[in-house]
């Protein structure tokens, strides 16, 4: 077995076109983002996005998945503080 020399030459730079992002406007219509995950989310206007494919808003009506709380329900349904004991996470179906 051989062992042969790699050789590489710098043949000049290849132009690259730059990605359009989105903008701010449509970045705050389908977009949100916590500590937990990012979400990217399709919207209703049929100009800016395909159809839906799935009933998927008779389960999330506004798209996004609601963000984890920490409740305790003493005297009806409460965000929990630090100090609260007996606190649970807030079921994300519990609000449809």
């Amino acid at each position: 077995m051989t062992i042969e020399a790699v050789v590489s030459e710098w043949i000049g730079g290849k132009a690259v076109p730059q990605p359009e992002y989105p903008s701010q406007e449509c970045l705050a219509t389908h977009v949100t983002a916590s500590r937990y995950f990012l979400q990217v989310v399709k919207c209703d206007n049929k100009e800016c996005c395909a159809p839906f494919r799935s009933s998927l808003k008779t389960v999330l009506p506004y798209g996004f998945l609601p963000l984890p709380l920490c409740v305790i329900n003493s005297a009806g349904l409460n965000v929990a503080s630090d100090d609260d004991e007996g606190h649970t996470f807030f079921h994300c179906f519990i609000w449809l």
